[in-house]
């Protein structure tokens, strides 16, 4: 049986295991390969950056990182969450602010115009995530621009997790979907540019998790880079990485 978790409880009783996922072996790899894809639209001239769904500060320490930002600010759903961005990003002083803000009801409680916004791993949890994107490029300044993902509808994880999930017989939960074609039509009516779009993992999750030795993950990267050759970027990735630029 399909259901839907309320998120705020769902995100704060996670908070103190997320911050592990990303650590050791292939997800390091896939946590690179992210970070990789969002520096490309850090330029000269982006000053204010805000990332959306901020959790416990995995990519606001990369941001912390960059030369150019000036000035960095947060939002999550989870206080919890947010409580550990604090603990964390004190000795930051770019960081402005980190806020607790349901991005899908609430407006963003910042009264400043962003040169990039980011939204990793956000939308797939929201049913109305196209109104949060047109809420995110109102909040851009000229030319700014939004990065964010989308597992992709035509994907090979699609079919492996809904498989596992019958087999370990738990309920599953809503993720919301996209794919190229109907982006594409999102960024024209917008009256923005698609910068970019593009996806690092064909490979179902599970696949993932098996091990977090350093070896294990290069063999899964291989893997992927392999399909990638065959299938090119977008064909099956599982989750697609989007830049659009407002015009």
């Amino acid at each position: 049986m399909m259901k839907q978790p309320n998120p705020k409880e769902q995100w704060n009783n996670y908070s103190s295991k997320y911050a592990n996922i990303w650590t050791g072996g292939s997800r390091t790899l896939m946590r690179k390969n992210e970070m990789n894809f969002i520096k490309k639209f850090i330029f000269s001239d982006t000053k204010k950056l805000l990332d959306v769904g901020c959790g416990t500060g995995r990519i606001l320490e990369e941001y912390c990182g960059s030369n150019n930002i000036l000035e960095i600010y947060g939002i999550d759903i989870a206080e919890k969450m947010v409580e550990i961005c604090h603990q964390k990003q004190m000795t930051c002083s770019k960081i402005k602010a980190i806020e607790v803000c349901d991005i899908s009801c609430e407006e963003i409680p910042y009264n400043v115009s962003f040169d990039l916004v980011s939204a990793i791993r956000v939308f797939k949890y929201n049913k109305n995530w196209k109104q949060i994107l047109e809420k995110l490029l109102k909040k851009c300044s000229t030319r700014g621009m939004v990065v964010f993902t989308i597992p992709n509808s035509r994907s090979i994880n699609r079919l492996a997790n809904f498989i596992s999930t019958i087999l370990r017989k738990e309920n599953n939960y809503f993720i919301f979907r996209s794919n190229y074609g109907e982006l594409k039509r999102i960024c024209d009516n917008a009256n923005c540019e698609l910068l970019e779009i593009s996806s690092f993992s064909k490979i179902p999750d599970f696949l993932y998790d098996l091990s977090k030795s350093e070896f294990y993950g290069k063999v899964v990267l291989s893997v992927e880079r392999f399909l990638e050759i065959l299938f090119g970027k977008i064909l099956f990735g599982k989750e697609l990485f989007v830049a659009i630029k407002k015009k």
